[in-house]
């Protein structure tokens, strides 16, 4: 057993001692949390990528809303199915609350959540005047736009105004066409193609110029499709007790790979990379 030195890129955290290490062998990366930086303890999280030696802040020190206790000695996990991770924190400083046993962080929604909130509740609180005292506000409340597409808004620290202000993504949608879908399950969509199931049946549509969808071939699969999932240029059916695999990375030469077999009826199916999982009457494989 040897160390080597290793020269890494991107955007480094500063040395750290006692932080939280996890590994996600699936993608090579470890990911690292908080720990001591010489002068004050942290919370934010980090990940390298030991292909490529480049480092990424995925989070840093969390200021507001459901924040961890910043501490040594944390304990880090990190799923190996979507970007989610788990921090249960270790020594914090002396005189620091100790809210909960552990906190979730989710990269996608740049939010942390404790153990006890049972649902992704939009309260924001941040002490951006730093009179010691934290303002509260709701996110929901943020917008005061009637679109059904503008999505509520983020609460942030307004450094200028000593306040919260509200960060939120406008935008509008436009009509490029119409089509009938009556009695599809499911679409899926791989570039300018769409994937549609009905009956027995998957059909595809060439998108290219989305005023005139052209209709392409279908694959007719003995029996009913329950579900569809497209991934890397495969296209899965969940299909009775079993999930029909299809090769669909030339769409207008849509055909079958091979089937997985079940245990019950399958009713839905999600991939993940190179794993597949279905939800059956029985279970879920």
């Amino acid at each position: 057993l040897s160390f080597s030195l290793l020269t890494a890129r991107g955007e480094a955290p500063p040395p750290m001692t006692s932080a939280a290490l996890a590994e996600d062998p699936s993608w090579n990366v470890v990911h690292l949390y908080g720990g001591f930086d010489g002068s004050a303890l942290r919370s934010g999280l980090w990940s390298l990528d030991l292909m490529t030696g480049r480092w990424t802040r995925v989070a840093g020190d969390c200021i507001e809303g459901s924040c961890p206790v910043p501490g040594t000695a944390s304990v880090l996990f990190a799923s190996i199915l979507e970007p989610f991770f788990i921090v249960m924190p270790g020594g914090a400083a002396p005189g620091a609350p100790r809210l909960d046993d552990f906190y979730a962080f989710s990269p996608v929604e740049g939010i942390w959540l404790t153990a006890g909130e049972t649902r992704r509740d939009p309260k924001k609180a941040g002490d951006c005047d730093g009179d010691g005292s934290p303002e509260t506000m709701y996110g929901s409340a943020c917008t005061e736009l009637d679109g059904w597409w503008n999505l509520p808004g983020r609460m942030l620290c307004d450094t200028a105004s000593g306040g919260l202000v509200c960060l939120q993504p406008e935008g509008s949608l436009q009509d490029l066409f119409a089509t009938n879908a009556q009695g599809a399950v499911d679409i899926e969509a791989a570039g300018s193609f769409l994937f549609k199931s009905k009956g027995n049946r998957v059909f595809v549509q060439d998108f290219s110029d989305p005023a005139r969808p052209a209709d392409g071939m279908d694959l007719r699969l003995g029996q009913k499709v329950k579900d569809l999932e497209n991934s890397e240029g495969l296209l899965v059916a969940a299909v009775d007790a079993k999930m029909v695999v299809m090769d669909a990375s030339c769409p207008d030469d849509l055909h079958v790979l091979g089937e997985v077999p079940a245990c019950g009826s399958v009713g839905g199916i999600e991939v993940s990379g190179s794993r597949l999982f279905y939800v059956t009457n029985v279970g879920v494989g």
